[in-house]
């Protein structure tokens, strides 16, 4: 999973971008136990909404800063995960994206 900053009006320009997935240690898990082979899980986000620093659910952003992001997402079409995120440690990992 990855995340993206697209430009408001259209054309929608992609404005910044993940350097590398996000990913956390529970989205892939060990073949067995004698091997250091890893299954890498199929991660598909579903939606997600911001909260802000009391949990609210951020309906909005006019002068509201967010400080978390909350992702729904399947995981191998078996399960569902809930991802937070801190809203600013995410937007300051993302990288400038360069057009020719």
């Amino acid at each position: 999973m990855g995340a993206y900053v697209f430009s408001h009006s259209i054309p929608f320009h992609m404005l910044k971008m993940s350097h590398q997935p996000i990913i956390n240690d529970l989205l892939f898990t060990p073949h067995s136990q004698t091997t250091n082979k890893y299954h890498w899980n199929v991660l598909f986000p579903m939606s997600f909404y911001l909260e802000d620093h009391q949990g609210n659910i951020i309906k909005d952003l006019n002068d509201i800063i967010p400080s978390t992001v909350v992702i729904s997402a399947g995981v191998d079409d078996t399960y569902g995960v809930i991802i937070r995120l801190d809203y600013q440690t995410l937007l300051d990992s993302l990288t400038d994206v360069v057009c020719g």
